[in-house]
This record gives C-alpha cells, sequence and structure tokens, in this order.
C-alpha cells in the first residue's frame, strides 16, 4: 500500500506528490476560517472592479475617409487593476456583478447553508471566479477510503458560465475531484439552485428557506456515498475493464476502431492506473468499479496533459468545468449502467 495514501485530511499542506496534490494547489488561495469578505476578496487576488467600455471598430465613410464607430449593442469588460480584457457582452442583457459582490453571495450561501467556504480563486486571468465550501465531515466508501464532500461555487465573465452552485468531492487520499451524475446544477443567475430553489441574489431573500433548500447538497452527498459504496462492491474483471475505457474514451477521439483506441496514451494510462499504479489503489477493495472511477479522475485530474501557458489553470479549469469534468460525469453514468 503506498504511504503517501493514510492519514491525509484535506486541509493537509504537505508537498507530495502529483497524485496526492490537490488539482487546484497553486490555483486557489486557502482561506483561513471565519475570514471576512474583505480578507477573502484581497486574498484571493479578486481586490479589483469589473469595469465597462464601448467597443469600437473602424468604417470607411463614402469618400473612403476611416471613421471610428461603436457597437451599440454590445459592450467590452476589463479589469481596473490590469487593464485586462476579460470580454465582449451584450450592453442590455449582461448585468455586471463585481468579484466582491460574487465573493459575498458565496460567502452568503455557504453561511446559511451552514457550509464553511475553504478556497478562493480565478482562471484565465480573472475571466472565471471560483470557491470550494465545504459541506461536511469526510465518509468512508470502503474502510479507510474517505471522501470529502464540497460544493462548488463559480461566475464568468466572458459568458462560458452562468453563476453556479454544484456538488463535487475530493477522495482523500490522493485529492481525486469526484462527480456525481446524479447532481443537480444551481444557476443563481436564472434564480434557481435546482428544479425548485429559487434565489434572487440581487434582492434579499428568505435565509430560512434558502437554508433549507440548500440542505439538498447534504442529501446529495448521501446519496453520492450510497452509489459509490455500490461501485465499490461491483467487481470489473480486465477485459470488462478495458471495454469500459475504450466505450468511455470513443467519443472524445477521432479513433474509430477499439484497436485504435488501445493506442492511445490516454487509454494506456487509466488501464495501468486501474491495474495498480492509482495512489490508493490498495484502499479501493480490489479490482471494482470504484477503483476504475478512481483511476479515470487520477487520470484527468494529475495526468491528462494540459497546454497553454498556465498548464496548471487549464487543468482545473478542465477538471471543473471542462472536458474533464465531461468525461468524468460520463465514467459515473457508464459506471452505473
Amino acid at each position: 500500500m503506498n504511504p503517501n495514501c493514510l492519514g491525509f485530511t484535506a486541509t493537509d499542506k504537505s508537498v507530495f506528490s502529483h497524485g496526492s496534490k490537490r488539482p487546484w494547489a497553486g490555483v486557489g488561495t486557502e482561506l483561513p476560517q471565519n475570514a471576512t469578505i474583505e480578507q477573502i476578496t484581497q486574498l484571493s487576488g479578486l481586490n479589483y472592479d469589473v469595469l465597462e467600455s464601448p467597443v469600437f471598430y473602424d468604417k470607411r465613410d463614402v469618400n473612403g475617409e476611416k471613421r471610428i464607430r461603436v457597437f451599440q449593442d454590445k459592450k467590452a469588460l476589463f479589469r481596473s487593476d490590469t487593464g485586462q480584457a476579460l470580454s465582449v457582452v451584450s450592453k442590455e442583457n449582461y448585468k455586471v456583478v463585481q468579484p466582491s459582490d460574487i465573493l459575498k453571495l458565496f460567502s452568503d450561501l455557504s453561511e446559511i447553508g451552514g457550509f464553511s467556504l475553504e478556497t478562493a480563486g480565478s482562471l484565465k486571468a480573472g475571466k472565471k471566479i471560483w470557491a470550494l465550501a465545504n459541506i461536511g465531515h469526510s465518509v468512508e466508501v470502503v474502510d479507510s477510503d474517505l471522501v470529502k464532500p464540497y460544493l462548488l461555487l463559480a461566475t464568468s465573465y466572458d459568458g462560458t458560465l452562468a453563476t453556479t452552485c454544484k456538488f463535487t468531492a475530493v477522495r482523500v487520499s490522493c485529492n481525486n475531484t469526484l462527480v456525481s451524475a446524479l447532481n443537480r446544477v444551481a444557476n443563481v443567475n436564472t434564480g434557481y439552485l435546482s428544479d425548485n430553489i429559487k434565489i434572487n441574489h440581487s434582492s434579499i431573500f428568505n435565509k430560512d428557506s434558502v437554508r433549507q433548500k440548500l440542505g439538498i447538497f447534504k442529501d446529495s452527498h448521501e446519496k453520492f456515498i450510497i452509489n459509490m459504496r455500490i461501485l465499490a462492491n461491483t467487481p470489473m474483471r480486465n477485459e470488462e475493464s478495458k471495454e469500459f475505457v475504450k466505450t468511455l474514451l470513443a467519443p472524445t477521439v477521432a479513433s474509430t476502431t477499439k484497436k485504435e483506441i488501445e493506442e492511445l496514451t490516454s487509454y494506456k494510462k487509466i488501464m495501468s492506473l486501474f491495474s495498480g499504479e492509482a495512489i490508493g489503489h490498495g484502499l479501493t477493495g480490489g479490482n471494482n468499479r470504484w477503483t476504475m472511477l478512481n483511476a479515470i479522475t487520477e487520470y484527468t485530474d494529475h495526468h491528462k496533459t494540459a497546454k497553454g501557458k498556465n498548464p496548471n489553470e487549464n487543468r482545473v479549469n478542465s477538471a471543473f468545468f471542462g472536458s474533464s469534468n465531461i468525461l468524468k460525469t460520463r465514467a459515473v453514468e457508464l459506471l452505473n449502467t
């Protein structure tokens, strides 16, 4: 059994090997308990305003002279501290909510739900803002294999993400981020935390009502743990595991045959992790569907190639909002069929 898998909690700050280091390490900022909004804003690097500017373009008139025109229905968003452009959005339909106000909303939601805001930060130079709230104690899936529940809160200034809250979980031994296919994504901008929860964050809302409805996320964690225990009690033989990974990866690649998929780096890595290389492999109770899920999440969170100037940031973005999140969700869905 790998010694790196024993005795860690989600707040340990030691420097671990790649598999046990939190995927958001170096991207988000760990927050002190009972931090004020001012402290959270400062520590997370979100102590700036998002400003608006007209969008200009050049157009020649009938005499061939260049004229500066203004897009009447568009506006540009940029940071007050660096001047970094964030996006071009609808002038009429897009209402700018400042980072400090978003963090206040996140903090209020956490406080109302009885949660603890633990980490906050930004991605893509401020185009996305995110936070993690601890919503409960770690729970065993199998003996000594602990999972810690979180509420992921996020919004964007580039139109790629509405203000959302959704359930996620972190496996303590290796800090893989797990997703629940049963999870309902919360859309605060349109007023919904689930199909029957309405929050208007531009006005005063009923705290007692919201507190009760936020309990759905704790219920999601309980259902998620039950689901993961079922996976842990469902054996997965070698041939079945190979066919599963081929089916999982098929929609993500141009390869059309299972033989071609077998040659992919992603296929080979997931299979090696499933077969024993994954951190915490000895905790999962043998080769079963829970073992497979953790092989996939370790691959997406720690091994999958992250491109660009900020690979770690891109990896976090993918794990929470992008292709890695989609792959993990698809894995959960397939493993439950």
